[in-house]
C-alpha cells in the first residue's frame, strides 16, 4: 500500500460501527498486467479484519469494493 485516506493505520484502528457503511480509500502500487483477478485482504494481529475475493480487474485500475468483516 502506498497511501490512504479515510482510514487510521495499525496500531490506531478505525472504529467500524456494526450495519453502517465506512468509506475509505487505498491505493497501492499497479498490478503486474497479466493479473486478471485478485483478493485483497486485511491480515492484522486482532481477532477481525476485512477480504474481499474474486476482484475482477478493471481498467483503470479502480474499484468501489464492498466488504465483509470476519474473525480470524
Amino acid at each position: 500500500m502506498v497511501g490512504h485516506e479515510g482510514i487510521t493505520l495499525y496500531p490506531e484502528w478505525t472504529y467500524f460501527a456494526p450495519h453502517r457503511r465506512q468509506v475509505f480509500t487505498l491505493t497501492f502500487e499497479p498490478l503486474p498486467p497479466a493479473v486478471r483477478v485478485f483478493d485483497l485482504a486485511e491480515v492484522i494481529p486482532e481477532p477481525r479484519g476485512f477480504r474481499c475475493q474474486g476482484i475482477t480487474r478493471q481498467d483503470p485500475d479502480t474499484y468501489w469494493l464492498d466488504f465483509i468483516q470476519f474473525e480470524g
